[in-house]
């Protein structure tokens, strides 16, 4: 397996709590070109875990890295579907994916559950998954699959800055009707005196 010291050194630091410094896509950009062909059909495929497709499936098995996330994460949601669903009384079965159970998926799909707040269990399941990949990234520096734990941890950067914006835009929106009702509430007082 070839090492990639030379684009491995030029992608920026990714860490947990900052903005992606560029997207998946961006990502896969920088890459194209710059290694073997096979090897960046493993990085793109990083891009679609849940794919049916049998040569997508091959990509994934072929890394170490992403073989052991996709049984990480899948066990993660199928424990969600299955604690979701009991919660509205429903059965899981329609929501349930083939996958190996996967013990520290499923005490993070029942921490994330048992908060009181969704979008504190969401990032619970965010810190998860990046802890994940350090752990799966471990020994793995210049190659292949330092490479592809960059990219799941750019995905999960990804998502937490769509829930970084879907707060902002809620914040917003709040203050945004807090202001338009405080603007009204005198013209309609001095309307009933």
């Amino acid at each position: 397996m070839p090492a990639y010291y030379y684009l491995r050194s030029t992608l920026p630091t990714l860490l947990p709590a900052a903005a992606p410094p560029f997207s998946f896509r961006g990502f896969l950009e920088r890459c194209e070109g710059r290694m073997r062909d096979a090897e960046y059909r493993v990085l793109e495929a990083a891009g679609d875990l849940e794919s049916a497709d049998a040569e997508v499936d091959r990509r994934i098995r072929s890394s170490r890295v992403l073989a052991s996330y996709r049984t990480w994460e899948r066990a993660l949601r199928n424990e969600l579907a299955r604690l979701r669903a009991h919660r509205l009384g429903k059965g899981p079965e329609k929501f349930l994916r083939p996958g190996d159970p996967e013990w520290e998926g499923i005490r993070t799909a029942q921490a994330a559950v048992q908060c009181e707040d969704p979008l504190e269990g969401e990032l619970i399941i965010e810190r998860e998954k990046w802890a994940y990949v350090e752990r799966l990234e471990a020994g793995h520096h210049f190659d292949l699959e330092a490479l592809a734990a960059y990219a799941l941890k750019l995905r999960i950067l990804e998502r937490r800055a769509r829930f970084e914006a879907e707060r902002g835009e809620a914040a917003y929106r709040t203050a945004y009707h807090d202001i338009l009702d405080a603007a009204e509430a005198p013209a309609d007082e001095g309307r009933g005196a």
